[in-house]
């Protein structure tokens, strides 16, 4: 689904399996882009495999996320959601005000989860295994939180667990200008 802007979208219990470019994403929106979406019960996975019957390395994009958007004005809610052997990114989101929760972002190519809105969360969350069974180190991190345009941006991350012995590398990228919560990350 490539979706530029939407209101009141709700996508539930879906599998969004093998797609040529991300699963779920979409340009800069036009009109304020993705504004209070759902995403609940969903598979997000193996985007980029497969691309057009071939093993996906003659795809046009070089990382297709599971989740991956640009900057909107939200809320985004991802939640009960696994997410996983994409050839990009797990979750990719630059709406402010996105909420990730309950969800497992397993063994995508790059990052885990990234978030770049101010006012995002990442909550009981498992993310792990980058690489997509590439068993060589890797520079990409299992949470991304980027945000320099907008001064004191808010992050929270509440209960996530990581597991990473793969990367052998900093586990959390976060970018100058932000201020982070976290609780009980493990």
């Amino acid at each position: 689904m490539n979706i530029q802007d939407v209101e009141y979208l709700e996508i539930l219990n879906c599998k969004i399996e093998y797609c040529g470019f991300g699963a779920l994403g979409g340009p800069l929106g036009n009109f304020g882009g993705w504004k209070n979406v759902k995403i609940k019960n969903c598979k997000l996975s193996y985007s980029g495999h497969y691309y057009q019957g071939g093993d996906g390395s003659s795809r046009p994009y070089d990382r297709p996320d599971g989740f991956g958007i640009e900057p909107s004005d939200g809320p985004i809610e991802i939640v009960d959601t696994i997410v996983e052997h994409n050839y990009g990114d797990g979750i990719d989101s630059k709406a402010e005000n996105t909420y990730i929760h309950r969800c497992i972002v397993a063994n995508n190519s790059c990052d885990g989860v990234k978030i770049w809105g101010n006012n995002s969360k990442i909550e009981n969350t498992l993310i792990y295994g980058r690489g997509d069974g590439n068993p060589q180190e890797t520079p990409w991190a299992a949470i991304v939180i980027d945000q320099v345009e907008k001064k004191n941006s808010v992050f929270e991350i509440v209960n996530v667990t990581v597991d990473d012995f793969l990367g052998k590398n900093y586990l959390m990228y976060v970018q100058y200008g932000v201020d982070i919560y976290i609780l009980g990350i493990l």
